[in-house]
């Protein structure tokens, strides 16, 4: 049997200790000898005066179901112990325990700690017998100045226990002093050890799992792990608690072992009660069971292959896998020296005929292979480049592209001509091609924005040319769904100098709302904030313009992209060093106090683009052109939370280019996963990024950078590029040149991905 002892220190009240001058009995003799057991002593007469326990009496509950009251007097010493001082005669001091158990022998031991002792007088342990009526006296010799005393040696239940349920125990000396600690009862209690512990490896096996029951008495309990095969002196404690759980969960995470694949694990379970440990449990083994991968398949986001990224939970380790497209092996082996997963591009021209395919990945490990993962199906792209409008010379378009399902699923294009200086909207038509419509004479030097509330498209942009017209924020107002060129209706919305990269206009709460930046002189400008006063603003007296940051800045953001999160308006700015996210307290912000606002980063050394989206509620941001030395780097930024100004952005640099013409940093989702378009430098690709997956271990350098399609890589792409599309169909718009017999020319191009 393993014991544990709870020792309870039980206050000293309710004390009624017997402290007196002992007489043989002998009416006027008083006895001023040692003290001799064999001598009868006038000691408390518990036997006609035991009472009933008082109902009123706090007592002090153990673990045992058995309740004591402590009884004290003679001088109350450091608040807890009673100071005896028999002078030469004899002194006692005496407790009552009520409610002891029948049989307290098997489980229940007293005892009480006396100091201060005089080595070579006489200490004797109280016990009334309350099977003659007497006192038992038992001399007790303490080894050293401090020692305990069993008080329940020779316990006898029938003979100890009054009828009442009482117990009377205590000491007796003549020494002139002795300190009588309170009396400790330690309840010897059988601890029981845990049961049924088992161990299993979980279903998606990122884990192995454990489950027990505890006794029925305990404090705390520990759980040991060990690697299978090793000894018993090679357990380590995994988890300690005092708070009851149903079980635990050892994963790879786990700082004190950490829960590898293809490892099998031992493991044991113990309780403590008042510090003792009880037995070990039964041992509990198990493993993490390879899991299947998780398999995703590109659908039309490349062209001439088609790719295939997997995953598998963390701490599987570097395994090897075999790949099977439509149920033959494709590719046996492939090992890789990264961790959790893999990747593999299938150039097969068999593969890449715009059909679909399906896929399926096999994990092989040193203990076996994983079950096959989920079939999915992909496709290789089928590029379809068209040229939509020709330029004679290379010029910043200032364009924008929106897709609205409204508008019967046709993107929207707006652009600027520099040769004619006009504004142009075009309805892009992929299999019937079309000539734009001239919306306005401008000369425009800031990207424009436009949008569609399904009946009429809206163009927000800037004319810097008093000479064509007033300089300032203009908006075009379609007249209908597919106006021409005669049906738009222009006016100002703010005069002066529009500076940055772009004025960027959004929906919120159904109505329109713009961002742009104005000079205010040389050296200051002022951050604005419009918003319309209703769904369809006619004039500019249907707006309202507000300052979004303080007015007369030194400088202005490079650039700002303007979204709608839950009726709010969501403002992502890069204004030189900085990348800033404000969000709007209200729907209609009057000034910068309106704004909550929040650094996400302080290391751009300047920003040529960026674009923000909202995919599930998630904020994300890309930024290109990041200027270091003549360098340009890409990054993407994305919320832990749904609260982008609160919760915290993790953010990764995904390429650092040689030169500073990462000149666009298009954003977009397909089936949740983002993707990057970034036209690049003289003579380059309009080169798609692609992340497959958001899975924190594959954000790492160039996983995502190098998966691209370069799929208009002949030309020079510059300047101008915006995704859109819908379904298993997605398109691009960029700005390349074209050989114009021997000439070069420049045009905005449509790429369309589709499947076959």
């Amino acid at each position: 049997m393993t014991t544990a002892r709870l020792t309870h220190l039980l206050p000293g009240i309710l004390i009624a200790i017997f402290i007196s001058s002992c007489s043989t009995g002998r009416s006027g003799e008083s006895v001023m000898q040692a003290v001799q057991p064999a001598e009868s002593w006038q000691l408390p007469d518990v036997f006609s005066a035991d009472p009933v326990r008082d109902a009123s009496v706090t007592y002090t509950h153990s673990v045992a179901g058995f309740q004591c009251e402590l009884s004290s007097g003679g001088t109350v010493k450091d608040e807890y112990k009673l100071a005896l001082d028999g002078g030469g005669a004899p002194a006692w001091g005496i407790a009552r325990f009520n409610g002891l158990p029948a049989e307290p022998t098997e489980y229940l031991q007293a005892r009480m700690n006396i100091s201060d002792v005089l080595l070579g007088e006489s200490y004797y342990r109280l016990l009334a017998d309350f099977g003659n009526g007497r006192w038992d006296v038992q001399e007790v010799t303490p080894a050293t100045t401090a020692a305990g005393i069993n008080i329940l040696a020779g316990f006898d239940p029938a003979l100890h226990i009054s009828p009442n349920g009482n117990t009377y125990v205590g000491l007796l000396t003549a020494a002139p002093t002795v300190t009588l600690d309170i009396i400790f009862f330690d309840i010897i209690v059988d601890v029981q050890p845990p049961m049924n512990l088992q161990a299993s490896g979980s279903e998606n096996g990122d884990s192995i799992q454990l489950s027990w029951e505890l006794p029925e008495l305990w404090d705390s309990y520990s759980l040991y792990v060990r690697l299978t095969g090793e000894t018993d002196d090679d357990w380590q404690l995994l988890l300690q608690g005092s708070v009851e759980l149903a079980g635990y969960t050892h994963d790879f995470g786990d700082f004190v072992l950490p829960c590898q694949y293809g490892v099998d694990y031992d493991y044991q379970l113990t309780v403590t009660v008042a510090g003792e440990e009880s037995a070990p449990s039964n041992v509990a083994s198990a493993r993490r069971e390879l899991p299947a991968p998780e398999l995703r398949v590109s659908q039309g986001l490349y062209r001439g292959f088609i790719l295939s990224v997997w995953h598998m939970p963390a701490g599987t380790g570097p395994l090897d896998y075999d790949i099977y497209r439509d149920g033959v092996l494709r590719q046996a082996d492939m090992n890789f020296i990264l961790p959790d997963g893999g990747t593999f591009a299938d150039f097969d021209p068999a593969a890449n005929d715009g059909e679909f395919h399906s896929y399926y990945v096999i994990a092989k490990g040193p203990e076996g292979n994983s079950p096959p993962s989920q079939t999915v199906d992909g496709y290789a792209a089928i590029v379809d480049v068209q040229r939509l409008v020709s330029f004679d010379s290379l010029h910043d378009p200032h364009a924008d592209v929106f897709f609205t399902a409204g508008f019967s699923s046709q993107p929207v294009i707006a652009y600027y001509n520099e040769a004619p200086r006009k504004l142009v909207y075009h309805r892009y038509d992929h299999d019937n091609p079309s000539f734009g419509a001239n919306v306005a004479d401008a000369e425009i030097t800031v990207d424009i924005s436009c949008q569609s509330d399904f009946n009429r498209p809206w163009i927000a942009y800037n004319n810097q040319d008093s000479g064509i017209k007033a300089q300032g924020l203009w908006i075009a107002r379609g007249q209908d769904d597919s106006p021409g060129s005669g049906d738009w209706d222009n006016y100002l919305l703010y005069p002066g100098e529009i500076v940055g990269r772009r004025v960027s206009m959004a929906f919120v709460n159904g109505q329109l709302a713009v961002v742009f930046t104005v000079r205010v002189d040389l050296t200051h400008y002022d951050v604005k904030f419009a918003y319309a006063l209703n769904s369809d603003p006619q004039s500019e007296l249907d707006w309202k313009v507000k300052d979004l940051l303080a007015p007369g800045l030194s400088s202005f953001p490079d650039v700002m992209m303007l979204r709608e999160q839950d009726g709010l308006p969501l403002v992502a700015m890069a204004r030189q060093d900085i990348l800033r996210l404000l969000r709007g307290k209200n729907g209609a912000p009057t000034d910068e106090a309106g704004w909550d606002n929040s650094n996400l980063d302080n290391t751009l050394d300047g920003a040529r683009d960026l674009d923000m989206l909202l995919n599930d509620g998630i904020v994300s941001i890309s930024v290109g052109g990041c200027q270091v030395e003549g360098t340009g780097d890409l990054r993407f930024y994305r919320c832990t939370g749904t609260d982008p100004t609160t919760d915290p952005f993790e953010s990764w640099v995904i390429r650092s280019y040689d030169d500073e013409n990462a000149e666009m940093t298009d954003l977009y989702y397909r089936d949740g996963i983002p993707i990057i378009n970034v036209p690049h430098g003289m003579f380059s690709s309009a080169n798609t990024f692609v992340l497959e997956g958001v899975d924190e271990y594959l954000l790492e350098g160039n996983w995502w950078s190098y998966y691209y399609d370069g799929f208009d890589s002949s030309v020079n792409v510059r300047y101008f590029s915006r995704m859109f599309g819908d379904g298993p169909v997605y398109r691009t718009a960029y700005m390349r040149s074209w050989d114009n017999g021997g000439n070069t020319d420049w045009g905005i191009y449509v790429a369309t991905n589709t499947p076959k």
